[in-house]
């Protein structure tokens, strides 16, 4: 699917809430690194960098702290670094949004659930 960058604009508008449809305006903070020469170049070496340190971060917290704590500390920074995009979602968005949000939680909690009464974790997944 080709998408080109003014469908792509009004698409993030939409998805956003903003009403703005002119190229005109001064860009702003993200656009202005994402434009810059090392804007990309120290995002994409920020995001190696939490990358790798996700694995042996996550050996030691599965060590040191139960699975249910490392899981809900996991879903807890998620929530966190995604909820100013929340907030900037249309209302129905939200709901949306909250609704498969939700739903997911329901799927982890049941296989959980499922997994501690004894059933194979191939028959889980």
């Amino acid at each position: 699917v080709c998408v080109t960058e003014e469908e792509e604009t009004s698409l993030l508008g939409a998805l956003l809430g903003s009403t703005s449809k002119s190229g005109d305006e001064s860009p702003n903070f993200i656009e202005s690194i994402l434009s810059s020469y090392l804007g990309p170049r120290i995002l994409l070496a920020s995001a190696c960098i939490l990358y790798g340190t996700n694995f042996a971060l996550l050996s030691f917290m599965n060590t040191n702290l139960p699975p249910s704590a490392v899981a809900a500390d996991r879903f807890f920074l998620a929530s966190v670094s995604l909820s100013p995009y929340l907030l900037r979602l249309k209302p129905t968005f939200g709901w949306t949004a909250l609704g498969s949000g939700m739903l997911c939680t329901i799927g982890f909690v049941s296989q959980a659930i499922s997994l501690n009464l004894g059933t194979s974790a191939s028959t889980v997944a």
